[in-house]
């Protein structure tokens, strides 16, 4: 019995640079050839099943390093370019840079890749492969995710395609792939490119291109883009911005943090728009930042920053409920180093004066990178492994909340206090609070019984201000008499970073 196995790309994207090619040359390895598969499955051998017998193994690469029949979904060359950093970069003074072209192709996520193998497998071979393929969790490059599984009999029509493209082993095809040498010999398979350069080979000892044949070519049936009219396209509303820094900064100074981002994004908006400042950035009428500020539910930026296990802000969530424009757009995926309070890349070390006042402890120069852009539900869900959507009737502080507003004489004689904010007073502003971004009034409002760490830790004035002008503090847990949606983030300086929630885990539908 042959061994049929179907591979789909969840994230609709299959990265491989070609046997011999660059990859800055912009060619994509399609489909994967068999010396690809080989190699993968050996990958997948010694990191997730070691435990499966070296014989059965082998006798899957056998039947593997053959050549097969493809049936492919249809799909389109694609890719984008990059800049990164050369060897003699210095940030600031000194920019080097190469651009590196991330060319892939691209394909339906719910359509599959079939390979027909033939050849013969015992019991406890094909019982191998089967575990072999289904461990398999990227297949190229290691950002093309996969998902793959033996499947039989072979299905007669390709299920996802119409028509399939079918790439047949032939002689005068016009496609050639690597294939290794049979039977295999796992040194030779596994030999590292340096290795085999030294060694004076130009390919893998044993390898060779076997040539196949595409019906139809793959062109004539390419996903072809269509436009959308700039008027009908929406707005994205949430951006992710990955934060990387030596260190990063820690979640305590998410206030100042958020401050330093909105800057440094005006700033790249203005250099792209004549000195002009986004209304949505800036949150004031008309992008003007002496105008009275917008009155319009908190339709504009939010900044969110978010830490992992070690506390240390890993991400920045952009959130603008009215949506980012190509200028605003723009803006987020140029914006690269964002520099403490003085600082420039002329300038490391902050001068004495206004900017030493305004020096923050512990926050150093850092750099973010546009790492997704879309809706809340798309990348803000619990499948993207960070849920501030929810929706949930129970939420909990993500990050400290500081109520808008004054306590009065009853708020201070209140006895139920947590970091020296009333509990009366939190639900008397919590309310209008909600109102005023168009959410229901919760059913219950109480502090945390295990609060992550004081909320005294964590800053709460402006880069300018003193320690005098910090307000109080605390965390909380919200629970509605229905679910609500998020994102969530209520009080002072709840677009910059301060009063996030979270949806409590147990308590999502």
């Amino acid at each position: 019995m042959s061994l049929n196995v179907q591979v789909s790309f969840p994230l609709g994207r299959y990265h491989a640079t070609p046997w011999d090619r660059h990859v800055n040359e912009g060619a994509v390895e399609w489909p994967p050839s068999p010396w690809r598969m080989v190699r993968a499955l050996i990958a997948v051998w010694h990191d997730r099943c070691p435990e499966l017998d070296q014989a059965d193994v082998v006798q899957v690469l056998n039947v593997v390093g053959a050549s097969p029949t493809y049936h492919l979904p249809r799909s389109v060359a694609a890719g984008t370019r990059h800049y990164y950093p050369g060897s003699a970069q210095q940030l600031p003074t000194k920019p080097d840079t190469s651009k590196v072209l991330d060319t892939f192709r691209a394909v339906d996520p719910a359509a599959v890749v079939q390979i027909t193998w033939p050849g013969e497998l015992s019991e406890q071979a094909r019982k191998a492969a089967t575990v072999l393929f289904e461990r398999m969790s990227y297949l190229g490059r290691a950002d093309s995710i996969c998902e793959a599984r033996v499947v039989t009999p072979a299905l007669s029509n390709h299920p996802t395609a119409d028509p399939p493209h079918e790439v047949t082993p032939d002689p005068d095809g016009e496609l050639s792939l690597l294939s290794p040498g049979l039977p295999i010999d796992l040194g030779q398979v596994t030999v590292g490119t340096d290795a085999m350069r030294s060694a004076g080979y130009a390919q893998p000892k044993g390898s060779h291109l076997v040539r196949f044949r595409v019906s139809p070519p793959l062109e004539r049936s390419a996903i072809r883009a269509t436009r959308v009219p700039p008027s009908r396209r929406p707005n994205p509303t949430v951006a992710v911005l990955a934060v990387s820094g030596r260190p990063a900064p820690m979640h305590e100074l998410s206030l100042v943090v958020a401050e330093r981002v909105r800057s440094a994004l005006q700033s790249v908006y203005g250099q792209r728009s004549d000195r002009a400042t986004s209304p949505t950035f800036a949150g004031h009428r008309a992008g003007v930042v002496d105008s009275p500020a917008r009155l319009d539910d908190h339709q504009h930026l939010h900044l969110l920053p978010v830490a992992g296990a070690d506390r240390r802000i890993d991400r920045i969530i952009a959130w603008a409920p009215e949506g980012f424009g190509p200028a605003e757009v723009a803006a987020l995926a140029e914006v690269s180093a964002v520099y403490p309070p003085g600082q420039s890349p002329g300038r490391r070390q902050p001068p004495s004066g206004r900017s030493q006042r305004q020096a923050v402890r512990g926050l150093a120069t850092f750099h973010v990178v546009l790492a997704a852009l879309g809706e809340p539900d798309e990348i803000l869900a619990a499948s993207s492994g960070l849920d501030l959507v929810g929706p949930s009737r129970v939420w909990r502080s993500l990050s400290p909340m500081m109520p808008t507003g004054h306590p009065n004489r009853q708020d201070r004689a209140d006895a139920d206090r947590m970091g020296g904010v009333s509990l009366r007073f939190v639900r008397r502003r919590m309310a209008p609070e909600l109102r005023y971004r168009s959410k229901a009034e919760p059913t219950s409002v109480e502090f945390l019984d295990q609060p992550p760490r004081p909320a005294q830790r964590y800053r709460r004035h402006r880069i300018g201000a003193t320690i005098k002008d910090a307000r109080p503090a605390t965390w909380l847990r919200l629970t509605f008499d229905a679910e609500i949606a998020g994102p969530l983030s209520l009080g002072r300086f709840s677009h910059l970073g301060l009063g996030l929630f979270e949806p409590e885990p147990s308590k999502i539908r």
